[in-house]
């Protein structure tokens, strides 16, 4: 079975139909592929008075709550595909939590005197930036581009 355009009549060539669709078919192709190239790639170092803040995330909020996230690394860096255009608020959160111990605590770590410590979790970062309206903003382009947040407390 071999594919064919619409015609207009049985057994004729390809007919108004195809003529007017085929233009229409193109220009929304094109149109749809012009819209894939409208968002950009943030990269960057985040830092806490001055020294690479390890761990947390990034959020960039574009227009109509269009979020991207980003992963700190151990070096403070991050990077984020797929941010929209345009000016974006950025915020910044830390993965340190406060649990409370609980009070049988002292007793488990009194056996365990022998293994190595956990590395310290990272200081949380001030709670002003994880809120949106914090004052940072990034205006983002096509293509990657560079971003430092330098935070300070």
């Amino acid at each position: 079975m071999t594919a064919s355009l619409p015609t207009d009549r049985p057994g004729t060539r390809p007919g108004r139909l195809a003529r007017t669709c085929a233009p229409l078919v193109f220009a929304t192709f094109v149109f749809l592929a012009a819209g894939c190239d409208s968002k950009g790639t943030v990269s960057g170092q985040v830092t806490l008075n001055g020294v690479a803040v390890r761990g947390g995330v990034v959020t960039f909020l574009g227009e109509n709550n269009v979020q991207r996230v980003a992963n700190i690394n151990a070096d403070g860096e991050y990077r984020s595909d797929g941010v929209p255009l345009g000016v974006v608020k950025v915020t910044v959160t830390s993965l340190a939590t406060t649990v409370p111990m609980p009070r049988t605590a002292s007793l488990v770590t009194k056996e365990l005197h022998g293994l190595p410590q956990p590395p310290a979790a990272p200081p949380a970062l001030p709670r002003k930036y994880a809120n949106p309206d914090n004052g940072l903003s990034c205006t983002v382009e096509k293509g990657e581009q560079k971003f430092d947040i330098a935070l300070t407390p």
